[in-house]
């Protein structure tokens, strides 16, 4: 008996030691080795790796995979009983997709299967989902379905591999339970508005800067992120008074015109809720806020921030970078970088002016007509491709480097990714399911120093011209990549660690035996987020990672800090 559980305990360390080695040497070279298997691991029959023996595999899992419950306030302004956009309300929805996976895992292997409620003439669901070789397992819902259908809520098909959705369906919907379970992935992250919600970040932001207070060469409202006050902070609106009121700002407004922009901090987009602070907008601070004797006493969701005074200008008009954000993991944190494109307003710039059209390139705001071009040549004026853009440095004689992109743009806008995540990142709920694309808009100085201007979830995903629509196609499909090969990593490290307990359970008689707290642990670290080699992205992929919790000190943030800024 202690030979065949010597034997039994052999066999385990020899598979967990596999997976161990896996991961290390993924983290070990970047540049990968593409060789897709160590001698002695399982090895998968047609590219799915199988459970041995389903019916205990199903057990194991049951007893492995827990549904932790969200707390009240957890996620605000949750409610869980209702219907969501079509779907029926189904509290035993993981259940069986544990079970139709644990019988098929070619569900998850060999197939690409996606939920979406998008418009059906929507990009994702009329091109990006045909092109990545998914099938759309519920094109009869929509948000016109109620109108069109006879019929408005469906049972959720349980053979979803990823939901990409329109609406947050973690309001209406528990992770883990009644959708985007374990091996799963699922668009829009709890806690993404920390990021996207121009209050909540100006929040995060301001406390990140006092936290390197000490170390202003690590971080200070001199790079990257404009100095921002939280009006509705008392101790913000009162700084932010004492500046008004101030000398100083009788100075700036001499030498820059627009000092300030006022913003909106929640629900407003595309432009609109920004207010260059003029005499009017100035009159306006002043009575709402009794020129600061009445700081904490009115709640309006204003911010302040510092205009850019002095912005790099293409043909004398200001322009905008939108870039790309994927947070792929939260658990634990992966973030990548995507290139974008340019957007230059059609308004010549005029710093002494209060009309938002020169401030403000976002078309939301700015009137895209031209009496001597056609709609069409004013989108090929206004959208550029970086490439483009650092031909036209080099032309002007402001760059001489003709790698500039690489050398000194994407690093830049990579930095400002990794500040984000640092400072807000900790207030993502934390499921290995989950991930949220971003887009990420940035101005450039006349220094050619770039600014982070706000971040947006659900950005807009049709492109201008054929150029950004072929980038933003790019990005689409880039996305469902990795989260595609993060979710068979996780599903391989599972089907390998069941089927070596399968054999410790029948070597030690029976699942009674098994240390199933100790197995639980064992099994929340082997689902957190990684690559297996096998999965890792195609070299084709645009996304670049700035980002990985999986790695220690200055290799997590892939050399874009000192190790005295961690």
């Amino acid at each position: 008996m202690l030979q065949i559980k010597t034997i039994a305990l052999v066999l385990l360390s020899l598979n967990l030691a596999t997976i161990a080695f896996l991961g290390f040497s993924y983290y070990k070279h970047e540049k990968i080795n593409r060789q897709l298997y160590t001698q002695g691991e399982e090895v998968p029959v047609d590219g799915v790796y199988y459970f041995s023996e389903p019916d205990i595999a199903l057990k194991l899992l049951e007893k492995l995979d827990i549904f932790s419950v969200v707390e009240d306030g957890e996620i605000p302004s949750a409610y869980y009983r209702g219907s969501n956009k079509g779907f029926t309300v189904n509290f035993n929805y993981c259940n069986e997709h544990r079970s139709r996976i644990v019988n098929h895992p070619e569900i998850v292997f060999a197939q690409k299967n996606i939920i979406s409620d998008y418009w059906l003439t929507n990009k994702m669901r009329s091109q990006i989902i045909p092109k990545f070789g998914a099938v759309d397992l519920h094109p009869e819902v929509h948000p016109h379905a109620k109108k069109d259908q006879a019929k408005y809520e469906y049972e959720m098909n349980p053979d979803a591999n990823i939901f990409y959705m329109l609406n947050l369906a973690f309001y209406s919907k528990q992770i883990g339970k009644q959708y985007s379970c374990l091996t799963q992935a699922s668009n829009h992250i709890p806690g993404h508005e920390k990021v996207y919600r121009k209050d909540h970040a100006a929040q995060a932001l301001v406390e990140y800067a006092r936290t390197y207070a000490d170390r202003p060469t690590c971080f200070n409202f001199d790079r990257f992120f404009p100095k921002t006050w939280v009006l509705s902070q008392r101790d913000q609106c009162k700084e932010f008074f004492d500046e008004f009121n101030s000398p100083r700002y009788q100075q700036l407004k001499q030498e820059r015109g627009v000092v300030y922009f006022r913003k909106i901090g929640a629900n407003v987009h595309l432009g609109k809720g920004v207010f260059p602070v003029g005499q009017s907008e100035e009159t306006y601070l002043r009575r709402l806020y009794q020129n600061g004797t009445a700081c904490g006493r009115i709640s309006d969701n204003n911010l302040i921030q510092y205009n850019i005074y002095n912005p790099l200008l293409i043909d004398n008009r200001k322009f905008h970078f939108r870039t790309y954000m994927l947070v792929a993991s939260t658990n634990p944190v992966i973030a990548y970088y995507h290139d974008g494109y340019l957007r230059l307003s059609l308004s010549e710039y005029d710093s002494g002016s209060s009309d938002l059209n020169t401030f403000v390139t976002n078309y939301g705001v700015s009137n895209p007509k031209h009496k001597s071009m056609s709609y069409k040549e004013i989108q090929e004026y206004t959208s550029w491709l970086f490439k483009r853009f650092e031909a036209y440095l080099l032309e002007q004689g402001k760059v001489q480097d003709p790698d500039w992109l690489n050398n000194y743009l994407r690093p830049q806008f990579k930095k400002v990714m990794a500040h984000l995540m640092r400072m807000a990142g900790g207030g993502f709920f934390t499921k290995s399911s989950l991930f949220e694309l971003y887009g990420v808009d940035f101005i450039m100085d006349e220094n050619l120093d770039v600014w982070f201007i706000e971040a947006n979830a659900m950005p807009l995903i049709h492109g201008f011209t054929q150029e950004t629509t072929d980038l933003i196609n790019q990005v689409l499909t880039d996305t469902l990549e990795i989260v595609t090969g993060l979710l068979r990593s996780r599903m391989k490290r599972i089907v390998i660690y069941i089927n070596a307990l399968t054999k410790t359970a029948a070597l030690e008689g029976g699942m009674d035996k098994l240390d199933i707290e100790e197995k639980r642990m064992e099994f929340r670290e082997l689902t957190k987020n990684k690559f297996e080699l096998e999965y890792f992205p195609s070299r084709t992929n645009g996304f670049e990672r700035v980002v990985d919790e999986n790695y220690n000190g200055t290799k997590r943030y892939f050399g874009l800090f000192d190790g005295k800024c961690l």
